[in-house]
């Protein structure tokens, strides 16, 4: 049976976190992109300010598109042999 390192584990399960986080973004920015309101300009209050939801939902869709693309690069690249040259 083959061994499964600690570490391993914990970069497939910060991946996976990266994943959901990455969707759960996503999500949010497509409805603040999508969302009309009652026809007007919709707005977020954002440190007591208004900002254009369309602004908002687009950084929120960018961010979740980078979480998503870093995790599955994370997916790929398996740890191991990454930190060779550190050891003594």
């Amino acid at each position: 049976m083959k061994q499964v390192s600690v570490g391993r584990i914990l970069w497939f399960v910060v991946a996976i976190a990266m994943v959901a986080i990455g969707a759960l973004l996503g999500i949010l920015g497509l409805f603040a992109l999508v969302y009309n309101g009652d026809g007007g300009d919709t707005y977020v209050t954002f440190r007591g300010d208004r900002v254009s939801a369309d602004l908002v939902g687009a950084i929120a869709l960018g961010l979740g598109v980078v979480f998503v693309v870093a995790s599955v690069a994370l997916f790929k690249h398996p740890w191991q042999g990454r930190f060779e040259g550190l050891r003594g």
